[in-house]
């Protein structure tokens, strides 16, 4: 659980600013990260995801499957899940290194897309930073965990599908959530930009 990890990581962190010292000392943070702990069921996007993974890799065995995920802790969550489900996947995030966890660097990110290239990994969990400038082959099927609200990021996601054939993009928004918004959001965007393109190419032409 991203939440659960964060404060935990937290609380690893060797020099604590004040306000991070105070926020690990509400009480309401300590009832939450006791709730996490002792809760028994993840979140159902989890269990979706799974299913339209083994899906895609049912109907066609060799599918390349990109899984969009906003933050790395959530990232260490899907991969635990899909392992559950004995699907190989691998971590694909940036260079940076972020507090107690390791960024990849240059060789490992090379090294990372090779294996999926050829497929002895169907599937590939990654950051923003596969949205562009790296050489990833086209995929049959990109997921988003979670929309983004930013057209030009979700348009170079979209772009990572379609080989010979069309590719398909699912993206995932857990109903009564920032979700829905993120995803409207997105929509109205998108629609602007392509009108404002419309309009310039009357004018240009």
């Amino acid at each position: 659980m991203p939440a659960l990890a964060y404060i935990e990581r937290l609380k690893r962190k060797e020099k604590k600013s004040k306000g991070e010292i105070s926020f690990l000392r509400d009480k309401r943070v300590t009832t939450f990260q006791k709730i996490l702990c002792t809760a028994k069921t993840s979140h159902p996007k989890l269990q979706v995801l799974l299913r339209i993974v083994e899906e895609q890799l049912s109907n066609k065995e060799d599918s390349l499957i990109i899984i969009f995920v906003q933050y790395r802790d959530t990232i260490n969550t899907v991969l635990e899940t899909l392992e559950k489900g004995e699907i190989k996947a691998l971590r694909f995030v940036g260079q940076a290194n972020r507090e107690n966890e390791k960024g990849m660097s240059q060789k490992h990110q090379t090294e990372a897309l090779e294996t999926f290239r050829n497929r002895r990994v169907n599937v590939l969990v990654a950051s923003s930073v596969a949205e562009e400038g790296l050489d990833i082959p086209k995929v049959d099927l990109v997921i988003f965990y979670e929309p983004v609200p930013s057209e030009i990021r979700a348009i170079q996601r979209r772009g990572r599908t379609g080989r010979s054939a069309m590719g398909k993009v699912i993206i995932l928004i857990a109903d009564g959530t920032k979700d829905e918004a993120y995803y409207f959001a997105e929509i109205a965007r998108e629609k602007k930009m392509r009108n404002f393109v419309r309009w310039l190419g009357r004018r240009v032409g």
